[in-house]
């Protein structure tokens, strides 16, 4: 199953540049995840690539910082106010980032993602056929 998250531009330039290779979140994607389209939130607004070689983990939020302050972009202060008032927080890891053509998110939703949303395999190969992948 392939997913489209919705991810602000700061962190996608750290995605890009490759220093960024966990990207956190309160609630964890499912297991099955095979790939993650990204939308790069306002002012970009667009479909621009996709995450690939993933593994979820949910971790307690110690272990958690431990495992992701040297490949999430963090700093410790945001880390604990992002994750406040829970015991555990979740960390997609991954080994690449497959840079696209920009595609408007209208071509697979009627609005983007608050936080990430299921993809059908329909959806999933308009996304590749509209973005023609960029070699990286």
């Amino acid at each position: 199953m392939d997913i489209l998250m919705s991810i602000r531009p700061a962190w996608v330039a750290c995605i890009r540049s490759g220093c960024k290779r966990a990207e956190l979140r309160r609630r964890p994607v499912p297991a099955e995840t095979a790939r993650i389209f990204v939308y790069e939130s306002k002012p970009a607004m667009r479909i621009c690539g996709w995450l690939e070689e993933l593994r979820v983990e949910v971790l307690p939020l110690e272990e958690l910082w431990v495992r992701t302050k040297d490949c999430s972009c963090v700093a410790r202060t945001d880390f604990d106010a992002y994750y406040a008032g829970l015991a555990r927080g979740a960390a997609i890891f991954f080994g690449r980032f497959q840079a696209m053509h920009p595609v408007p998110v209208d071509l697979v939703a009627r609005r983007p993602p608050q936080s990430w949303m299921n993809l059908s395999p329909g959806q999933s190969a308009a996304l590749l056929k509209a973005g023609l992948a960029l070699r990286s």
